[in-house]
């Protein structure tokens, strides 16, 4: 369902830690998105793949926000996801950077810029989810 969104709270994922998100993504959807941090107005990650949105299409977009702003994105051409399909993305929370392991098998990295202990927040955006697991 496009616009659905899950929220998840008081997780204490800590460095060296990995979340892994299984969904299914909607046949009908532009983008969805999978965010992770200390809370909505400070995200470590914000993991955006666009389908098509106006100027973007088939790109992750990636970028994090701090008290509210965001910084600098970074945006990948490596672009695995199908609408109407299942997918899983992993994410291994390093201090200073976020692994992020694609369904293809590709991976890249996100640097961490903020000053953050745990990841205690992760919410996902038109991805309904099947399985969150923790290691």
């Amino acid at each position: 369902m496009e616009g659905q969104v899950v929220v998840v709270s008081n997780l204490h994922v800590k460095p060296g830690q990995s979340i892994e998100v299984k969904g299914c993504i909607s046949a009908r959807c532009t983008d969805f998105a999978i965010t992770l941090g200390k809370d909505p107005e400070n995200l470590l990650l914000h993991f955006n793949p666009r389908f098509d949105l106006p100027g973007v299409t088939n790109k992750i977009i990636c970028n994090s926000r701090e008290n509210n702003v965001w910084g600098e994105e970074q945006r990948e051409h490596v672009f695995p996801f199908e609408r109407g399909s299942h997918t899983e993305v992993s994410f291994k929370y390093e201090k200073w950077k976020i692994n992020i392991l694609l369904p293809s098998g590709s991976w890249f990295t996100f640097p961490v810029r903020l000053s953050a202990k745990v990841i205690s927040y992760l919410s996902l955006k038109n991805l309904e989810l099947k399985c969150l697991k923790i290691e």
